[in-house]
């Protein structure tokens, strides 16, 4: 192999494999990334063996090869290289010589015949999305994604069809994100939806998709096969897969109607919520909502023994028949209400220990965020 091609493009692929690369220590070539010459162009590949990316870059192409090369080092030599230099990478053996400007470093490697076959997308069911879309419903949802792998279903997110509409949904059984889109989706979406049952993503993978994305506009092709998908961002396919499991039956939890709703501003909700999560757990905490009729306000409260105790006091508009208190843990209702855009929140509930849900004053149809109080 014997190739050159720019830091900045280099630099900019390389990141995209980074986080995959394997640490398993039975399997050390995982810990490599594989570069390989295929059609004119450098392929470099990583894979843990639950999930592969594979990314392609321009580069002058003299003679062909394929090894793999310390992901570690790889990546530490080229991200602080300049950033308008060329590189040249010679294979000599199972050695790479990389050369940039006044530096050169000599790597030892493995044959790149070892490493792993990144599996390749077949027939498949395919869609495309656009990937600012893409991205909305992913930021919406993946914060809701259970941290416990006691229960597997609950570490991913449930993607399917339903009445010709594409939907995210996540919980980890304490609240819930569910995300809906219509538009800026093409493909057979009928035959998606009577063909394919709902599948759950795995949240690492997601993440990895969120951050190819944000080197990428346009659109991302997804894939859907027999225990695996695939996605197709620019230059860059990840293929991961997915999780085995029976999603929870959420739609019987969402309340189909609510009988109180009150709107408050955005920026003066998240500020009280902010002084309230410093005195109190924010993961394991309690904040108390009290809503009184007479005011008009919301008083959130919140106390730890030790610190002391805080209470802010907010207006609210939206009647309100008697006097109500709710205790939530503050971690979910600040997240839940940071993901949302617009000036104003609403929050529709029915009592003190039924779901709430919180929405803004422009997210009402296509997206649904559920919250669990705290029982007392």
């Amino acid at each position: 192999m014997k190739l050159s091609c720019t830091q900045e493009n280099l630099r900019v692929a390389l990141s995209s494999l980074e986080r995959v690369v394997g640490k398993q220590s039975t399997l050390p070539i995982l810990s490599n990334i594989l570069l390989e010459t295929e059609r004119g162009q450098l392929r470099l590949s990583a894979t843990n063996l639950e999930i592969g990316v594979i990314t392609s870059i321009g580069a002058k192409i003299e003679a062909e090869g394929k090894i793999t090369l310390p992901a570690k080092l790889l990546i530490n030599f080229i991200q602080n290289l300049a950033l308008d230099q060329v590189v040249s990478i010679e294979q000599i053996g199972t050695q790479v010589v990389l050369e940039s400007g006044n530096y050169t470093v000599k790597i030892n490697g493995l044959d790149g015949k070892d490493f792993p076959i990144i599996p390749e997308r077949t027939e498949g069911r395919i869609f495309s999305i656009e990937a600012d879309a893409l991205r909305q419903g992913l930021q919406k949802t993946l914060f809701c994604v259970s941290l416990n792998e006691s229960r597997a279903e609950l570490t991913g997110v449930l993607l399917g069809f339903r009445d010709g509409v594409l939907i995210l949904t996540a919980t980890d059984s304490f609240r819930l994100a569910e995300w809906r889109m219509k538009e800026k989706i093409e493909g057979d979406i009928n035959s998606l939806e009577s063909s394919q049952a709902s599948v759950i993503i795995p949240a690492y993978t997601l993440q990895e998709v969120l951050r190819v994305m944000s080197q990428n506009a346009g659109r991302v092709s997804v894939a859907l096969e027999e225990n695996q998908i695939f996605f197709e961002i620019g230059s860059t396919r990840i293929v991961s897969r997915l999780i085995n499991g029976k999603f929870p039956e959420y739609q019987a939890i969402i309340p189909k109607q609510f009988s109180t709703e009150i709107v408050l501003q955005q920026d003066e909700f998240q500020r009280a919520l902010k002084i309230a999560t410093s005195f109190s757990a924010y993961s394991s905490g309690e904040v108390v909502f009290r809503l009184n009729p007479e005011e008009s306000r919301l008083e959130i409260q919140s106390q730890s023994q030790g610190i002391g105790e805080q209470v802010a006091k907010i207006p609210y508009e939206g009647e309100l028949l008697e006097p109500l208190q709710i205790v939530f843990n503050p971690r979910y209702i600040l997240e839940g209400a940071s993901i949302l855009t617009g000036s104003q929140i609403r929050i529709a509930l029915n009592s003190s220990s039924t779901p709430v849900r919180i929405s803004s004053d422009i997210e009402q149809e296509g997206y649904i965020y559920i919250v669990m109080p705290i029982r007392k």
